[in-house]
C-alpha cells in the first residue's frame, strides 16, 4: 500500500512538473519568438498576451519587450522619413547644380567665344592687349566656377569614375609640359624625375587623376616666385606591404606655417588672408584634389617648411593593371586642317540647333570663318523639320532647348527610316557638364559631346574627325 501511494505521488509530481515546465516554456517561447522576429526585421513583432496563464514576471518581460519594439518601430519610421527628406534634398541639390551650371556656362561661352574671335580679328596693339585681358579674366572666372561646381558634384555624389589602365609616366610628363609655359613666364623651371622602380602604369580614372596633377603642379607654380618645381614619380610601399605609386610635387615657394597645414584641405580655405589677396584663388583646388585622391583609393600628404617650400605627395594604388598599352603607338594630336572656304568644292554644310542668341551668333560667325556653310534653328523641332527636308553633313545640337531638346532630336533622327541614319554625325553641345547629362547624350546616339564654354580648338578637332569623306550626308 505504501508503494502504491509512493508511486501515485511520483506520477502526480511528474505530471505537475511537466505541466509547470510547459507552462513556463510556452510563455518564454512567446518572448523568444517575438525577439527573433524583431531581429529578422519584422518591426511589428510583439509578444502575445498570455492572460492568467503567463507568469507575472514573464508577462512583465513581454510588456517591456513590446514597449521597446514600439520605440524601435517609431524610431525606424522617423529614420525613414529623414531618409526620404535627405534623398529629396540630394535630388534638389543635384537639380540646382545642373541648372546653375547651365545658366553660368552659357553666358561664359559667349564671353570666351567672342573674346577669342576678337583676338583673331585685325586689331591694333592696344586693342589686342584689351582683348587678351578680357579673355584671361573670363578664363579665370571660369576656373572659379569650375572649382565650385567640381566640389559640389563630389559632395552630391555625382562624380563618376571610369577606371582604365593609364601610362602614369607619360601623364605626369605631359601635365608638366603643359604647365611649363606658365612656369617659364614666371622665370621658374619644372623638372620631372622618374625614380628607379617607379610603376609605368596604374589603374585610375584619367580625368580625375589628371585633374589632381594639374592642381598640385599648378599650385606649386602659383606659390613659387623663384627657383622651381620638381616632380618625381616613385614607387611606394604601404604599411600593409602593398605596392603603390607616389608622385611628389616639390617647390621652392613660400612654404606653409605648421599651424596652417591642418586647414589646407578645408574647402574655401587658404593659409591666411594675405595669401588670398596676393595669389588669388578660391581655396578649393587642394580640397578637390584630396577628395578625388580618396575616391581613387589614394591620399595626399604634405610636408612644408615656412619660407623654404613645400612637398605634396599623391599616393595612388597601382591596381590590377591589364595588358600594358604601347604608349609609343599613341599618336600626337594632329594639327587641325580647316575645310575649304564656302563656295569652293568640298565645302561642308552644318545644321545647328541652338536657342541662345549669343551662342547662335558666335557659332555662325566662327563656323563660317572656318569655311563651313551654316543653317541655324532655335529649337530641336525646327532643326528636325530642316533635317528631313534639306541636305546636311553634320548636326551640332544644344542639349537643353525649348520645344524639343537635343537628346530627343537625336533620338528622332536615329529612328528615321528604320535607323538609316545611324552613322550621320551628331555632336552635342552642353553647359551641363554632369556625368549623368553626358551619359544621356551618348545613350541617345550622339557621336561626341563638347561642353560649354566651348574650346574652339577642341571643337575644330571634333568637327574634322567626323566630317571625313566617309561620313554620311543627309
Amino acid at each position: 500500500q505504501v508503494l502504491a501511494v509512493a508511486g501515485a505521488a511520483l506520477v502526480i509530481a511528474l505530471v505537475i512538473a511537466w505541466a509547470l515546465s510547459r507552462y513556463l516554456t510556452e510563455s518564454l517561447a512567446r518572448v523568444v519568438g517575438a525577439a527573433r522576429r524583431l531581429a529578422a526585421g519584422d518591426l511589428e513583432a510583439r509578444v502575445e498576451a498570455g492572460g492568467r496563464w503567463m507568469p507575472r514576471e514573464l508577462a512583465g518581460l513581454g510588456e517591456t519587450f513590446n514597449a521597446m519594439a514600439e520605440r524601435v518601430d517609431a524610431a525606424n519610421a522617423r529614420l525613414s522619413d529623414a531618409l526620404v527628406q535627405a534623398q529629396a534634398g540630394a535630388e534638389a541639390k543635384t537639380t540646382f547644380l545642373t541648372t546653375i551650371s547651365h545658366e553660368i556656362r552659357t553666358p561664359m561661352n559667349g564671353v570666351l567665344g567672342f573674346s577669342q574671335l576678337l583676338k583673331e580679328s585685325d586689331l591694333n596693339a592696344e586693342q589686342r592687349e584689351i582683348a587678351d585681358h578680357i579673355h584671361s579674366a573670363a578664363s579665370a572666372l571660369l576656373g572659379i566656377v569650375n572649382d565650385v561646381l567640381d566640389m559640389s558634384k563630389i559632395e552630391a555624389g555625382e562624380h563618376k569614375l571610369s577606371p582604365e589602365t593609364l601610362p602614369v609616366e607619360r601623364l605626369v610628363s605631359d601635365v608638366a609640359k603643359e604647365l611649363g609655359a606658365i612656369a617659364k613666364a614666371k622665370g621658374i623651371v619644372i623638372t620631372v624625375d622618374i625614380a628607379e622602380g617607379a610603376p609605368r602604369f596604374i589603374v585610375s580614372d584619367r580625368t580625375s587623376f589628371r585633374q589632381i596633377l594639374v592642381n598640385l603642379i599648378g599650385n606649386a607654380i602659383k606659390f613659387t616666385t623663384q627657383g622651381g618645381v620638381h616632380v618625381t614619380l616613385a614607387p611606394h610601399v604601404t604599411a600593409a606591404g602593398e605596392n603603390w605609386a607616389r608622385i611628389d610635387v616639390e617647390d621652392t615657394g613660400i612654404g606653409i606655417k605648421e599651424e596652417a597645414i591642418g586647414r589646407l584641405f578645408t574647402p574655401f580655405s587658404q593659409v591666411d588672408g594675405g595669401t588670398t589677396r596676393r595669389f588669388g584663388g578660391t581655396g578649393l583646388g587642394l580640397s578637390i584634389s584630396k577628395r578625388l585622391a580618396n575616391l581613387l583609393g589614394g591620399d595626399i600628404h604634405v610636408a612644408s617648411t615656412f619660407g623654404k617650400g613645400s612637398r605634396f605627395s599623391l599616393l595612388h594604388p597601382i591596381g590590377e593593371v591589364g595588358p600594358e598599352p604601347d604608349v609609343t603607338e599613341i599618336p600626337a594630336a594632329a594639327p587641325v586642317t580647316l575645310p575649304q572656304r564656302s563656295g569652293e568644292p568640298g565645302v561642308k554644310r552644318i545644321l545647328v540647333a541652338e536657342d541662345n542668341e549669343s551662342n547662335q551668333w558666335l557659332l555662325r560667325r566662327w563656323l563660317e570663318r572656318q569655311g563651313y556653310q551654316v543653317d541655324i534653328h532655335i529649337d530641336g523641332e525646327q532643326a528636325y523639320d530642316a533635317f528631313v527636308s534639306e541636305s546636311y553633313d553634320l548636326l551640332l545640337t544644344d542639349y537643353q532647348m525649348p520645344v524639343l531638346d537635343g537628346v530627343e532630336l537625336t533620338k528622332r533622327i536615329r529612328a528615321l527610316a528604320g535607323g538609316s541614319y545611324e552613322s550621320f554625325p551628331i555632336i552635342g553641345l552642353t553647359a551641363d557638364a554632369f556625368e549623368d547629362s553626358l551619359r544621356k547624350c551618348m545613350e541617345a546616339g550622339m557621336d561626341d559631346v563638347v561642353t560649354k564654354p566651348i574650346d574652339l580648338v577642341a571643337l575644330a578637332a571634333v568637327l574634322k574627325r567626323h566630317l571625313t569623306d566617309g561620313a554620311e550626308t543627309r
